[in-house]
């Protein structure tokens, strides 16, 4: 499988790219610059494109040439994808952490593939430590929300469980968001961010965060509860408004 050379053009060349998979014209590329071609040719598709166009972008040459350089091409197209997708925002979770996390997991983690496991988004949280499936490895302060399950009531994990429980929605009319999902999303992020909010360690079981969230006029207290449990070690349990 042929690689890509990473340069400042590359940028143009992805952006291009991103446009015609997006309008669905990706035979038709004859026009693209040569690396642009090269990159469909290796079978990148426009997510991952879009991702390592972002990551030239937001961290530059020297970062995205390190990770080409340290981990396989199926880690660095997966981390690719999951800044393209949304996954990780790069101004807070490095895509290192994200690569890490790849590396040792059997499989694509993004993909339909992993399941109940499958990762929704990567945030920063300092004091959490992130399991990566059953390896023995994690990655420090990041916490994961995963797709999860909904078992029953208040019985679950993850994005599947907080929208069965209709705490997406709760969220949502509390603080008067404009959706229940990207936005939801944010304030998890908002809440898990920072150790100070933590208001319960259960060693083993749980992580309590808890933090007042405010969005122009309203405002509420929002709780996240995060695993403590060895196999779904730093994965996001739920999301409700307090009270």
């Amino acid at each position: 499988m042929k690689t890509i050379a990473l340069s400042s053009a590359l940028v143009i060349s992805l952006l291009l790219i991103s446009f015609v998979a997006a309008t669905s014209n990706l035979n038709n590329f004859s026009k693209l610059p040569l690396d642009g071609r090269d990159a469909l040719e290796a079978g990148w598709e426009a997510p991952e494109l879009k991702g390592l166009s972002r990551l030239l972008e937001n961290s530059g040459e020297t970062v995205a040439g390190r990770l080409k350089q340290h981990y396989m091409e199926e880690t660095f197209r997966i981390t690719s994808k999951g800044i393209g997708t949304d996954v990780i925002d790069l101004k807070k979770v490095e895509a290192r952490e994200l690569a890490e996390y790849a590396k040792y997991w059997e499989g694509d983690p993004l993909d339909d593939s992993a399941k109940i496991h499958k990762l929704i988004k990567m945030y920063r949280s300092k004091g959490t430590r992130t399991a990566i499936g059953n390896t023995g490895k994690w990655v420090e302060d990041v916490a994961l929300l995963k797709k999860g399950r909904h078992i029953g009531p208040n019985e679950g994990f993850g994005w599947e469980h907080i929208v069965a429980e209709n705490h997406h929605i709760q969220i949502r009319d509390r603080l008067q968001l404009s959706d229940a999902d990207g936005l939801v999303k944010k304030v998890i992020n908002e809440v898990i961010s920072d150790k100070s909010s933590i208001i319960k360690h259960t060693p083993g079981k749980e992580i309590i965060f808890s933090k007042v969230i405010e969005r122009g006029s309203y405002s509420k207290e929002i709780r996240v509860v995060v695993s403590d449990i060895r196999e779904n070690l730093g994965s996001i349990v739920t999301a409700h408004p307090w009270s």
